[in-house]
């Protein structure tokens, strides 16, 4: 993708390509969107390529004071620079589909407590990242972001590309 200021045009553009890839990962280091800006230019992404599932990530994605349960994933979501995910959806529903029986020996053992019944993926991927926050804390998550928003500075700046500062800050009125 050509540098500077992406359009929805050109994203959709680029989304429709790449539509038959596992996950397409489109980095705009030279964007200037804000996060609600960007998450505009998702929508009109998925809405203009539906049949890829498409998730909109942002040095500024979430705010660190309102970390929950609910909020944790767009927390997560921050990266050095903006960024839309795209998987097709056929490859999310393969993920939530029925996994079948479970053979007796695999039944026994759910029933004795010796195992967990199958969960959805998704889920599974939820509850570990909430564990990792839990173990590490908030506080400890920006600080690697800021440390990862810094390096990117300054590795751009080694290769001449112009970006715009996307360090965000390690508190909200810090």
């Amino acid at each position: 993708m050509e540098w500077g200021e992406p359009t929805c045009e050109r994203l959709i553009a680029v989304a429709t390509a790449q539509r038959q890839a596992e996950i397409t990962l489109l980095i705009c280091p030279q964007s200037r969107c804000t996060p609600r800006q960007w998450r505009a230019r998702r929508d009109a992404v998925a809405d203009a390529v539906s049949d890829l599932a498409v998730a909109e990530f942002h040095p500024a994605a979430g705010d660190p004071s309102e970390v929950s349960a609910a909020r944790l994933p767009v927390l997560l979501r921050r990266s050095p620079d903006p960024l839309l995910q795209m998987v097709p959806q056929t490859s999310l529903r393969a993920l939530s589909r029925h996994r079948g029986m479970l053979s007796p020996s695999e039944q026994a053992a759910v029933l004795a407590g010796v195992s967990s019944p199958p969960s959805d993926p998704r889920e599974q991927i939820a509850n570990a990242n909430a564990a990792t926050i839990a173990r590490i804390g908030v506080s400890s998550l920006l600080v690697r972001l800021q440390d990862i928003a810094r390096d990117r500075e300054l590795s751009y700046a080694r290769v001449g590309i112009t970006a715009p500062s996307a360090s965000p800050p390690l508190a909200p009125n810090a």
